[in-house]
């Protein structure tokens, strides 16, 4: 009987470990429920042909649906785009596939300038964020 429990605490655990897995990677079925945006099909995006919307539905769909670039303002995107790149490299939502740095100045350019709000500024590559502290 004590062998049974045990069984059934260690088939428990796994489930509800698996299942946090499953959520903290943000593979779970996005029925509006969820705080991941729904995403857009890679198609929809705007350029869709272009080298950074091939490169924001390749990378962040890894974890999410394709966000639309204008669920973000052009000042926001560079910080949107190092918190999931911290994300990866915290291997919380490893293993992912992870940008170049030369792919992720493509994809932030490309998500601002397709964001929401009037006019982009121009994209800031990492070398000249972490020299303005950002």
């Amino acid at each position: 009987m004590k062998g049974r429990v045990i069984v059934l605490a260690l088939g428990a655990s796994l489930l509800v470990g698996v299942s946090a897995l499953v959520a903290m990677m943000g593979m779970q079925k996005n029925d509006g429920t969820s705080f991941l945006p729904a995403g857009v099909a890679p198609a929809d995006l705007p350029d869709a042909s272009s080298e950074g919307a091939a490169l924001v539905a390749r990378y962040c769909r890894s974890c999410h649906g394709v966000p639309h670039p204008a669920l973000h303002t052009p000042a926001d995107w560079p910080r949107v785009v190092d918190d999931m790149t911290a994300r990866i490299m915290s291997r919380v939502m490893a293993p992912l596939p992870m940008p170049s740095s030369r792919e992720r100045d493509e994809i932030v350019a490309y998500l601002q300038r397709h964001a929401s709000g009037a006019d982009a500024p121009p994209p800031m590559s990492a070398d000249e964020r972490s020299a303005d502290g950002k």
